[in-house]
């Protein structure tokens, strides 16, 4: 390889590693949201795939204006805490503050959001639509 071609490789290695991740700006997620979607292994243990969630299994998330989250599976209060937001992340915390979920924002449009989170068992991804 000649040096100019080892120079264009060389910028074109720095380029591509300073590439900052595509910012999610103004992520407004106030409202009611209904879990359509899960990558996980809720059917078949230890094989990760995308599940429709049922209507016997339904699951509403509400973010409110003053930063409150309320989960409810089947109409019974599951989790109430605090949110936070920033360009990539919901951060759900308890009423005792420690982050409890943090939910990585991979897609948000108007009346969808794509999510996902890390836990002892993999990396779970979850698609929802706004009600």
């Amino acid at each position: 390889m000649n040096k100019y071609a080892g120079l264009v490789l060389l910028i074109t290695l720095l380029y591509s590693c300073n590439k900052q991740p595509i910012e999610t700006t103004n992520l407004n997620i106030i409202g009611r949201w209904q879990l359509v979607e899960s990558y996980d292994n809720y059917k078949t243990p230890n094989i990760f795939q995308w599940n429709t969630i049922p209507d016997s299994l339904k699951i509403i998330t509400e973010y409110d204006n003053a930063n409150n989250c309320t989960i409810w599976q089947n109409g019974a209060v599951f989790y109430t805490g605090k949110y936070t937001v920033d360009a990539h992340h919901i951060l759900l915390s308890s009423t005792s503050g420690t982050v409890d979920y943090n939910f990585l924002v991979l897609e948000k449009t108007a009346t969808n959001i794509a999510v996902s989170f890390k836990s002892t068992y993999g990396t779970y991804q979850q698609k929802l639509k706004l009600l």
